[in-house]
């Protein structure tokens, strides 16, 4: 993403969602959404080290946690 207007566009967007998401849910889900974002950036580099500490933050959330968290 080159284009600065789009980059302002795009942290706006993303800053109103975390307000949202903070006002709605939580902000334990926030922080959760926060760590599985940065974790899964790491992981599309392709380091399988980075891959299975993403797979390891999300196997012990139960089912009912997972749901909001696909969602956000």
């Amino acid at each position: 993403m080159t284009d600065p207007a789009l980059r302002e566009d795009v942290r706006l967007l993303g800053d109103l969602l975390g307000q949202a998401l903070i006002a709605h849910e939580g902000r334990p889900l926030f922080d959760l959404v926060e760590e599985v974002r940065a974790l899964a950036k790491k992981a599309r580099g392709g380091r399988s080290d980075e891959k299975a500490a993403l797979d390891a933050r999300l196997a012990p959330i139960p089912s009912d946690a997972a749901l909001p968290l696909a969602r956000a």
